[in-house]
């Protein structure tokens, strides 16, 4: 965890990350870390082998982050494999990640690589993986999510892997990132692969996969936004 203030500057680094959940009601889980700004400052976090997490129950909710006006929000996803970014002059890096969803209710998005929101900067140097087998989500992200506001460039720069064989998903799945009303790029460097198999469970709301497909998914909510998933 970094956090700035001012003209501070934070750095947090650990050599590797994993996260278990086996049962409870958690606001979010990121898989590696946070890297916030308050009222300026810098800070950085890196997490240098790598980041897992393994949701084996439990209910998670949306991920929520800041602690000033502007900062403050509540992320477009539940689960984060990487770290998140929040806040201008924040980044933060992961080597690669690892995300296994095994059963639990999660409210929205499952993201394999990491976020960034309010102009911050994410980057995962390797691979991204997530495999879904049964339980219950919104979309699986294979790549990064960058949701909101105006941010640098959020990529990944090896390839990304989607398994989803069980459970229920109640939006898309997709291979590569999300770019979710920002005025941003994210690009997977490497190559996208997205495996479906089996029967997707029927819910009370939506019986089907919404969408899938390899590449990434890029939406604006304003004019003048350029959204950009390659």
């Amino acid at each position: 965890l970094a956090k700035a203030t001012g003209t501070g500057t934070a750095s947090a680094t650990v050599v590797e990350s994993a996260v278990d959940v086996y049962g409870g009601t958690l606001a979010g889980v990121i898989g590696g870390s946070l890297s916030e700004t308050y009222s300026g400052g810098t800070s950085n976090s890196e997490v240098g082998e790598g980041s897992a997490v393994v949701i084996n129950g439990g209910i998670i909710n949306n991920i929520e982050y800041g602690a000033v006006e502007g900062n403050a929000g509540i992320l477009d996803a539940s689960v984060v494999g990487g770290s998140v970014a929040n806040g201008t002059n924040t980044t933060a890096t992961v080597a690669s990640t690892d995300v296994r969803i095994l059963a639990g209710i999660i409210s929205d998005k499952v993201v394999a690589g990491s976020a960034a929101g309010h102009n911050g900067s994410v980057t995962v140097k390797g691979d991204t993986n997530l495999v879904m087998t049964a339980g219950t989500a919104g979309d699986l992200v294979g790549g990064n999510l960058v949701d909101g506001g105006t941010s640098r460039e959020s990529n990944v720069e090896g390839s990304t892997f989607v398994t989803f064989s069980g459970g229920t998903v109640k939006g898309d799945i997709m291979g590569g990132s999300y770019v979710r009303n920002a005025d941003a790029t994210s690009t997977v460097e490497g190559d996208t692969h997205v495996t479906v198999s089996g029967t997707v469970a029927q819910s009370d709301t939506q019986k089907w996969v919404e969408n899938v497909f390899g590449g990434g998914k890029a939406m604006t909510n304003a004019s003048g936004q350029t959204a950009t998933a390659n």
